[in-house]
């Protein structure tokens, strides 16, 4: 059966779903067939904030078939009392954005290779909590923020023009991916001074190096890491012999940027 259930949707096991109760939007479904389609039939580590009523972790037992842990948190005591019927699946009581949630965390597991938030939503908790556990992202790992519509709405900390909600957050961190062009010096402090982070830890600073790419959807963001700190644009080739248009004469050495200077630019 696990065999014909592997390359199932998560559409289905949600459909499918007849025990505990889950709450998802239906848009996500194929975004996390896309994103996690490299770690469905690997023996992963998956973290989720927000377990409300256990459904969704069993949902993601049958989806990841393979996985070894399947742990949600909340804040919520009476979680814990939950029945499950599958022994990866632990709950933890705590607070995400403490650091004694996180210490309790890699009592149990220490790396993850799938973290998802559906917590409380607020900007605050969602920023706060993503500079905290992503420092447990492993290699190749996806870290998926859900309903980010929250981070329009005023209830819960947000607004369109609002520098530090979270959607903002994860907008600036498009910025990360390309530090190798910065100029003038800037620093990560200074790029999310406007979402109210100040001296970044040395581990959050680590992890936000190792940030592969990003991907954005409606009311949903995916980060996706890498082994590598900074990955760089890697070494510039100009090949062939006929140049019709454009006259090029790098030889494949090294190449300044016309426009490395910066320092008359208002926004750099």
């Amino acid at each position: 059966m696990t065999h014909l259930l592997k390359d199932r949707s998560l559409k289905y096991f949600v459909e499918t779903q007849n025990n505990n109760v889950l709450d998802k939007w239906e848009g996500y479904f194929s975004i996390y067939d896309c994103e996690t389609e490299h770690l469905r039939n690997k023996p992963i580590n998956l973290l989720e904030i927000g377990v409300q009523n256990g459904g969704s972790l069993e949902v993601w037992c049958k989806y990841f078939s393979k996985s070894k842990n399947i742990i949600g948190v909340d804040i919520d005591p009476s979680c814990s009392g939950i029945s499950f019927n599958d022994e990866r699946i632990k709950v933890i009581i705590g607070d995400s954005n403490s650091t004694s949630l996180k210490e309790k965390l890699q009592n149990v597991c220490p790396h993850f290779d799938v973290i998802i938030d559906d917590g409380s939503h607020k900007s605050y908790d969602v920023i706060k909590t993503f500079t905290e556990l992503i420092q447990l992202m492993n290699s190749n790992g996806v870290y998926i923020i859900e309903d980010l519509h929250c981070s329009y709405w005023q209830n819960f900390q947000g607004g369109v023009e609002k520098p530090d909600s979270s959607i903002n957050f994860f907008k600036k961190l498009v910025d990360v991916i390309n530090i190798e062009h910065w100029r003038n010096e800037k620093d990560l402090n200074w790029l999310f001074r406007d979402v109210g982070l100040v001296n970044i830890k040395r581990e959050t600073m680590e992890a936000l190096s190792r940030i592969n790419s990003i991907s954005f959807y409606n009311s949903m963001c995916s980060v996706k890491m890498s082994d590598n700190k900074y990955q760089t644009i890697g070494k510039r080739f100009v090949k062939g012999n006929v140049a019709t248009i454009v006259k090029n004469d790098f030889d494949g050495g090294e190449i300044s940027d016309v426009d490395e200077q910066q320092d008359l630019n208002p926004f750099s």
